[in-house]
């Protein structure tokens, strides 16, 4: 729990930084929890996920993080699927992992962010799929 609340400090102080997925903030700002992560090929880590619509926009980010690792060691990238109420694929997106631009949280070790300009159909969930590799800098 400790892990996703810093994984969550950290997606708020690099918001600025991702200008192009996170618009200023919006009073009517909703997050939605119906979210799932999956992890493809790659090793298993942690991490966390976000989604919201805003100004018109579908919204998706989160963390890849372990506790032995630091910045910059989590390379690859995540597939955002947006599910319609049957469970079909609505839109899809690619979003690579990004090294966080703050030191704070030390284990944050990647970040992403996909951005999907449509108003999500009635019962969306959103499925994120992880393929990260870890760089040993030994």
């Amino acid at each position: 729990m400790q892990s996703s609340l810093r994984a969550l400090g950290a997606l708020v102080a690099v918001s600025a930084w991702l200008g192009g997925c996170v618009s200023v903030a919006d009073p009517e700002l909703s997050l939605h929890s119906r979210t799932e992560a999956r992890w493809g090929d790659g090793p298993t880590l942690d991490g966390a996920v976000q989604t919201s619509f805003e100004r018109g926009a579908l919204l998706v980010w989160g963390t890849v993080e372990a506790p032995h690792l630091r910045r910059g060691q989590v390379i690859g990238h995540a597939n955002v699927d947006v599910l319609d109420a049957e469970g079909r694929v609505w839109r899809t997106s690619r979003a690579n992992y990004r090294e966080p631009v703050t030191s704070d949280p030390p284990s944050a070790a990647a970040i992403y962010c996909a951005r999907i300009d449509a108003e999500p159909p009635t019962g969306w969930r959103v499925v994120v799929t992880h393929h990260p590799r870890v760089f040993d800098a030994r």
